[in-house]
C-alpha cells in the first residue's frame, strides 16, 4: 500500500498495488510538498512505522535566466523552486546551516565584486525554531562553504550568520528577536566586508553586524532556505528580489592648486565690400 500526505503527518492510501518495485505519482502539483510511504501487507498482516520519504515536486517553468538552484549538502529529501508573476517560492529540507557543513536548497546567480541583494521574505513554514529563510552570499555550492547570510526563523527572529573558513565553524550575530515574516532582508558586499539589514517595510533598515569574509571575487549570490529538521519540508516565498553589482566607483580628485591657464587676444579684421 502506498499513503501519501501534504504535511508529513496525516498519511491517506494513495494507491494498492501488487508487487512492485517503483511506482509514479502523476497526480503532484508544482512546488507541492509530498512525504510518501510503503507499507507491505498481506491477508493477514501489515508493516509498521515506515520510513517517510519526501520530495518538492519541480516547478513548471525554469527559473529565468540568470537564476538557478540546487540542494546542497546531504539530506533525506529534494528540494525544489520556481518563479511566477513576481514571486520566488522555494521547497527545502535540509538539518541546518550551521556547524561546519550546511543541508538547504540555495537559489542564486552569480555576483562578481562588490553587490548586494535585497528581497521581502512573504511567508515561511514553521517547520522547527530554527528553519533559516534569507538571503546568502556564498563562495561556492560546496556544503562546507564559506558564506554570510541574513535570515528570519520562526522562533528566533533576525540572524546574522557566517562561516569565517572553509569547513570551518559557523558564528551567529542576533537581530531584532521578535522579527517575523513578511519582512525585508538585505546582504551587501562591499570588498570582504558583508553587512546584513532587516526592515519592516523596505525603507527603514536595521543593521545586524557586519562581518569580513575572505572569498574570491566571483561569488553565489541568492535566497537561502532550510527546514531545520531531516523530517519536514519547508516551502518559503520571496517577493521583491532584486541583485545589484555595484563595481567601485573610479575617480579622479580635482588638484587643490589647478594650473594656471594663459590666455591671448589676437585682433581680427574682416575686409568685404560695404
Amino acid at each position: 500500500r502506498s499513503e501519501r500526505s501534504s504535511d508529513g503527518t496525516t498519511f491517506p492510501t494513495l494507491a494498492i498495488v501488487g508487487c512492485v518495485t517503483s511506482y509514479s505519482d502523476t497526480s503532484v502539483v508544482p512546488l507541492g510538498e509530498y512525504y510518501y510511504r510503503v507499507i507491505a501487507t498481506n491477508a493477514t498482516a501489515q508493516g509498521v512505522n515506515p520510513l517517510a520519504i519526501f520530495a518538492g515536486v519541480p516547478a513548471a517553468t525554469p527559473l529565468p535566466a540568470p537564476w538557478a538552484a540546487a540542494d546542497i549538502g546531504t539530506g533525506p529529501g529534494t528540494g525544489a523552486a520556481g518563479f511566477a508573476s513576481g514571486t520566488f517560492t522555494g521547497v527545502a529540507g535540509g538539518a541546518d546551516i550551521w556547524g561546519t557543513s550546511d543541508s538547504f536548497r540555495y537559489t542564486y546567480q552569480s555576483l562578481v565584486g562588490d553587490g548586494s541583494i535585497v528581497a521581502r521574505v512573504t511567508s515561511l513554514e514553521n517547520t522547527a525554531g530554527w528553519a533559516k529563510i534569507g538571503v546568502m552570499i556564498r563562495e561556492s555550492l560546496a556544503a562546507t562553504s564559506r558564506h554570510a547570510m541574513l535570515v528570519l526563523a520562526p522562533s528566533n527572529g533576525a540572524a546574522r550568520q557566517y562561516r569565517l573558513a572553509t569547513g570551518g565553524s559557523s558564528a551567529s550575530i542576533a537581530g531584532p528577536a521578535g522579527q517575523k515574516a513578511p519582512a525585508w532582508v538585505r546582504l551587501t558586499r562591499v570588498g570582504n566586508l558583508l553587512a546584513g539589514a532587516v526592515s519592516t517595510d523596505g525603507a527603514v533598515w536595521t543593521q545586524v553586524g557586519g562581518v569580513t569574509v575572505a572569498m574570491g571575487s566571483s561569488v553565489l549570490v541568492g535566497l537561502s532556505a532550510n527546514s531545520n529538521s531531516n523530517l519536514l519540508l519547508n516551502k518559503s516565498t520571496f517577493t521583491n528580489v532584486s541583485v545589484s553589482n555595484a563595481a567601485p566607483t573610479v575617480a579622479t580628485a580635482a588638484s587643490a592648486a589647478p594650473a594656471v591657464v594663459t590666455a591671448t587676444t589676437t585682433a581680427l579684421a574682416v575686409l568685404g565690400a560695404d
